[in-house]
């Protein structure tokens, strides 16, 4: 389907892969977007990536680590990983900066000497960058060895931002055109920069070309940067996100890969896996009439509703699924199981391209008491979880592509911790009489 899923695998299978013995090629970073929690696997273009976070006990440095027994050379592993620091610095907020290689039998890390541990309790990635040019990798790492820089050293960090625009605009004058009609752009702290250099009689770009990349690539001709120079730095600091702003514009407008925040804009997951499925034709028909007869829509595979981290739910698992209205651009659709003793209706906005999931719309109708149940313990450990902030994700289930993806829900007007509380006074009551079946 359109998006790349990407799993993320926990617990007892990665501490399994841990354990054996084999090649190992590890990089310690240092980083600030916010590590997991606990050892995970990411698989990143068809290779497993160990992303291994701090140990209490030996005070360890986050790592990602590969094991060469994927049939990688050294060298490859190291590239690999490389080139997924900087999809992964592209998407986060922070840096990674590598500051230490290590290999041998077992992935093997350094000690963490600053002491500083920054975790994020729901770390996730939804969407990287892959499969790219030879060119729009080397511009994402040029950012990621920037955002590296920009608290160790400024002047190198600008450059490194630079040098995003010097790979598409090749000389001083086309460079200074380009930064020139892109300033309008700028938010926050880079506008403001903006406004001091103006206010300061200069032209923008021409401050940036001379006074900055020229100033830092060159000496013994004016202007130089001193590094002893006090006021130098303290310029370049406040340099550093106008620079930065403009390297992703770059990236964005001439390299053509997305920002996370335009992902997230555009929320085109949750509804390109279907519209893959539904073909061009059908779309274009369905949103420009509503003649289309519902029976265009077939749909003969099963999907299945889970969240994520693979967070299945029994009943919610192996529908087939059925169009029952087609309205003004929105398909509507039925999913039920075998037997039809359970059916949840699905929503699938393609004017918006939103997916709405009626979880309070639920039908249970079977007279085994038994089975009835059993899926209500699975709707209310389904509609708990979601309420908790959970990430709707729907999948076709014979080949496990992704059709559609919710970012996490956010409760509104609830109070959520008594609401938590009476879905699990309700699950441990089914389950009392669940279990007088055993």
């Amino acid at each position: 389907m359109s998006e790349e899923y990407i799993e993320h695998i926990k617990g007892e299978t990665v501490q399994v892969s841990l354990s054996r013995p084999g090649h190992w090629v590890v990089a310690n970073i240092e980083q600030s977007i916010g590590w997991p929690e606990e050892d995970i696997i990411i698989k990143y273009e068809g290779t497993d990536l160990f992303l291994l976070t701090y140990n209490d006990e030996h005070d360890f440095m986050p790592a990602v680590a590969i094991n060469l027994s994927d049939g990688l050379s050294n060298d490859e592993a190291r590239s690999k990983i490389t080139r997924f620091l900087s999809a992964l610095n592209w998407v986060s907020s922070g840096s990674l900066r590598i500051t230490y290689w290590i290999g041998g039998g077992r992935p093997i890390r350094s000690s963490d000497t600053k002491g500083t541990k920054y975790t994020a309790k729901l770390f996730r990635i939804t969407y990287l960058p892959t499969n790219l040019t030879e060119e729009q990798q080397l511009a994402l790492a040029l950012l990621r060895e920037g955002d590296g820089l920009s608290h160790t050293h400024y002047g190198y960090s600008f450059l490194s931002y630079y040098k995003i625009i010097n790979l598409v605009k090749k000389n001083g004058e086309k460079q200074k055109r380009w930064i020139r009609n892109n300033l309008a752009n700028l938010k926050g702290d880079a506008e403001k920069r903006v406004i001091e250099i103006r206010n300061n009689g200069e032209n923008v770009e021409d401050y940036l070309y001379h006074s900055c990349r020229c100033a830092l690539a060159h000496a013994g001709v004016e202007p130089t940067v001193n590094p002893d120079d006090a006021n130098d730095s303290e310029r370049l600091y406040k340099d550093l996100p106008l620079i930065r702003q403009l390297a992703v514009q770059m990236i964005e407008s001439q390299f053509s890969i997305k920002t996370d925040n335009t992902v997230y804009k555009e929320h085109l997951y949750e509804t390109s896996g279907f519209k893959d499925l539904f073909g061009n034709d059908i779309v274009s028909e369905i949103l420009s009439t509503d003649a289309i007869s519902r029976k265009r829509i077939k749909i003969d595979q099963k999907i299945s509703i889970h969240q994520w981290c693979d967070k299945r739910y029994g009943v919610f698992d192996l529908l087939s699924i059925k169009v029952t209205k087609i309205r003004n651009g929105v398909v509507f659709f039925s999913c039920f199981n075998d037997d039809m003793t359970f059916k949840i209706p699905l929503i699938v906005d393609l004017n918006e391209d939103r997916i709405y999931l009626e979880i309070e719309d639920a039908d249970i109708s079977t007279n085994d008491e038994k089975k009835e149940l059993e899926y209500r313990i699975d709707w209310n450990n389904f509609f708990r979880d979601f309420v908790g902030n959970g990430q709707l994700e729907i999948f076709l289930e014979d080949d496990n592509n992704l059709l559609g993806r919710k970012d996490a829900n956010i409760p509104v007007n609830i109070d959520l911790g008594r609401t938590i509380d009476s879905f699990n006074a309700a699950i441990d009551q089914l389950q009392i009489k669940l279990d007088e079946y055993e």
